[in-house]
Parts: C-alpha cells; sequence; structure tokens
C-alpha cells in the first residue's frame, strides 16, 4: 500500500486485522432429529451469507453513489494496484494469470471481484450458483450472464429464489439468468467477451469457505469450453421474473 501512495492509518489496520471476510450461508437441520424431517430441511440455511457489498463498504473498499450504484473507492484502487503489484513481471496479464483463493485470506472475494470485473460482459458458468450472490454480481461487476443447473437437489428452490430476486433486486433487470439440465454442464468457468476463459475451482458461494483457485487453461482447452458452454446457453431456459406478489 505504501508503494501506491497511501499510508493506512491505525483505525484502517485494526479494522482490516479484525473484520472477517464475508460468511457463506451455513445449511443444516435446525437441531430436527427426525430423519425423515431432517431430509426435508437439510438445504435450509441456519445462518444466512453475510452481505459481500456490506463488507466492502466496512473496509471503505467501495461506496455507494447517490443513485445506489456500487463504485470502487480510492483506497479500493489502489489496494487492487498493490496486490497487482505483488505479481512477478513475468506471469502473463491478469486476465489469464491463476489465482489462489484461500477460506482465510481477507482478500479472497477482492481477488475473485477482480477475476469477475475483468471480464467484463461476460458469461459466467456456475451450476451452483446462489440467489446471495446476484447483488454482489450487480454492483461489482458488469457480468450480466450467468448459466446455472437445473439438476442438483436443491435446484427447483434455487431457480425461484432468484426468480423472485430478479424482480425485486434494484437493476436486477440488467442481470440475465438461464437453467439448464444438460449434464455436460460441470465445470465452473468465467468466459470474457474476447474469448478468454478462466475456470474456477468451486462454485461462488464456495469462496471464503474452500480453498480454491482460478486457472486459465491453455488457448486449445479455452476454444473447447468457450464453444460448449455458449452452446449451452444458447440452449437453456431463462429464470424470468417474478414479483413475489403477482398474480400470475
Amino acid at each position: 500500500m505504501n508503494d501506491q501512495g497511501h499510508e493506512p492509518r491505525r483505525t484502517e489496520v485494526d479494522q482490516f486485522a479484525t473484520t472477517s471476510p464475508p460468511r457463506p450461508a451455513v445449511y443444516g437441520y435446525q437441531g430436527f432429529s427426525v430423519p425423515g424431517v431432517a431430509a426435508l430441511i437439510r438445504h435450509t440455511p441456519v445462518l444466512d451469507a453475510d452481505l459481500v457489498v456490506g463488507y466492502l463498504e466496512k473496509m471503505l473498499w467501495v461506496e455507494q453513489s447517490d443513485d445506489f450504484r456500487i463504485r470502487i473507492t480510492p483506497l479500493g484502487r489502489k489496494l487492487l494496484r498493490a496486490v497487482e503489484a505483488e505479481r512477478p513481471e513475468d506471469l502473463p496479464e491478469p486476465t489469464v494469470a491463476d489465482v489462489v483463493l484461500e477460506p482465510t485470506d481477507p482478500l479472497a472475494w477482492v481477488n475473485l471481484t477482480g477475476v469477475v470485473a475483468r471480464a467484463g460482459a461476460g458469461l459466467l458458468v456456475d451450476g451452483y450458483f446462489k440467489v446471495e450472490s446476484i447483488q454482489w454480481l450487480l454492483s461489482a461487476t458488469t457480468m450480466r450472464r450467468v448459466l446455472v443447473s437445473s439438476r442438483h437437489r436443491t435446484a427447483k428452490g434455487d431457480l425461484a429464489a432468484m426468480s423472485i430476486a430478479l424482480a425485486t433486486i434494484p437493476n436486477a433487470n440488467e442481470l440475465e439468468i438461464r437453467h439448464t439440465a444438460n449434464p455436460e454442464m460441470h465445470d465452473r468457468c468465467v468466459i470474457s467477451p474476447d474469448g478468454q476463459v478462466q475456470l474456477l475451482g468451486s462454485s461462488i458461494n464456495g469462496v471464503g469457505k474452500h480453498l480454491t483457485t482460478v486457472i486459465a487453461p491453455e488457448e486449445k482447452v479455452m476454444n473447447i469450453y468457450r464453444k460448449r458452454y455458449e452452446q449451452l446457453w444458447g440452449e437453456a431456459e431463462l429464470v424470468t421474473p417474478q414479483h413475489p406478489l403477482s398474480e400470475d
């Protein structure tokens, strides 16, 4: 940070050291011991996920504008420059560099945000993408397409929640989510408009919870992922916004 012309105050250092990264949602049985009942609610959140934007605001890395948009602060820009400056000069550009996201790293979400934001208005492929990540995606990135899976056990509830979120979250009409039951959709990745592909080691909702990586494959592999996932996107079904108070 000093190399970027910023000398943090004591309070900023203490804030960074004592503030835990956003916690993902915790799912469990909520104390039920009857197997049949437990099976019905095993995917019910016991604790909701922490809001990523709230964490970034608390750290003074982003701020809300008058029109309720999120923008990075001067401190946030210096932090990103400092993180990128630590990369050896012979590494590829950030759009194709590998990134390790450790669960204990308070910058894990910052680094992930940088990866997704640099991909621009591309395509996020994440079979287990959760509704809790929609606000983060809208406010901190320009990613506007998300492809999810409708094959897993919680897919029906997840898609219903996304449908409501798309109808109620401000500016959610800018985001298009589609779902597919095609078993060929397996690996998670980010595809940028210029064709760059980065593979995600875990679902977005696993960041901060599990050790994972973001890896850029070789060009031949990129082409395979890009062609196949764009095809799956074209064949997928749209998640239609549905307001909870709608009569339909």
